[in-house]
Formats: structure tokens, C-alpha cells, sequence
């Protein structure tokens, strides 16, 4: 008899958990609009040298956080009266030095960046949504974004729909 109940109760803690397991897939699938097809974006900041000339020294590496102002590289370049000078390159706005395109001792042509940043505090992700659950997604509402198993929590700040899927809708 006592084995007989002993059954009944795991039956029944096996069925409730499996239960539960599946509200819970069922509720995840049906109730979250999901996708893996998404990237975080940040507006760059090229840091360029005005006029062709040398890079004489180069004093960030990848990872520095700078601020608007900040000392990048300095280059050697040749004046209209022949005598060189040399040119400080600042960074124009607050960031984070991404990428060095540019080393101490390397010419370097005007407009061609010698650094690459982004502001780290202004980035923003852009997720591709499935058009048949475009509909779920709104305005003002909260969303969870998960970046290398870390959650954060967003807001929807905007939603543009391509051309063809807003002809679709109509």
C-alpha cells in the first residue's frame, strides 16, 4: 500500500514538472517576439589628418576612452612655405578608440583616417524582426536584450519598416 502511494506522488511530481516545463516553453514561444538577427551600431568617429604628412607619434592604442579635446597623434606635415610643423590630431567628441589604422613613423594622406572610435555610451541595437511578429513590436514598449549572456533592458525608441514589408501591410 505504502508502495502504491509512493508511486502515485512521483507520478504525479513527474507530471507537474512536466507540465510546468511546457507552459513554460509554450509561454516563451508564443508570448516574445524573438531573433538572432540583430547587431549593436554606434555612430564612428573617424580621426583623420587634415593634410598629408607624417605620423610623428601616435598616443592612444585600441580600448582608451577619450574625451572631446584629447591628445590623438601628432603629425609632421609640410607647410606652404616648405618648413614642416607639427599638427596635433584631438579627438572631436567623447569615445572609445575602436580600431588604429595608423602607426608612429607611417605617411598618412589628408582625410584618411589614422583612428577609429565610438561614443560607447550612445549605441544602439538594430534587430531584424520577422514581419509576421513586426506586429508585436511597438513604440514605448520594454524589450530584453541579451549581448554575450548579458540581459539588458531597452525601451523601443523606433521602428522603420522597409519599403517592401509597408506595401505589404497596405
Amino acid at each position: 500500500m505504502k508502495k502504491m502511494i509512493l508511486i502515485n506522488v512521483i507520478t504525479v511530481v513527474v507530471l507537474l514538472a512536466i507540465g510546468i516545463a511546457g507552459f513554460y516553453f509554450w509561454n516563451k514561444t508564443t508570448s516574445y517576439v524573438t531573433t538572432d538577427n540583430a547587431k549593436v551600431n554606434g555612430d564612428q568617429i573617424k580621426i583623420a589628418s587634415p593634410a598629408s604628412g607624417q605620423i610623428k607619434s601616435l598616443n592612444v592604442k585600441q580600448g582608451d576612452k577619450l574625451d572631446k579635446g584629447d591628445k590623438v597623434a601628432i603629425v609632421t606635415v609640410q607647410g606652404q612655405d616648405g618648413e614642416t610643423k607639427d599638427m596635433d590630431l584631438k579627438m572631436p567628441q567623447k569615445g572609445t578608440i575602436a580600431k588604429l589604422d595608423g602607426m608612429e613613423g607611417s605617411m598618412v594622406q589628408a582625410g584618411n583616417p589614422i583612428a577609429y572610435a565610438y561614443n560607447l555610451d550612445d549605441l544602439y541595437v538594430t534587430a531584424n524582426i520577422d514581419e509576421k511578429d513586426i506586429k508585436d513590436v511597438e513604440v514605448g514598449k520594454d524589450v530584453d536584450v541579451t549581448i554575450d549572456g548579458q540581459k539588458l533592458l531597452l525601451k523601443v525608441k523606433l521602428i522603420v519598416l522597409e519599403k517592401q514589408l509597408l506595401q505589404a501591410f497596405h
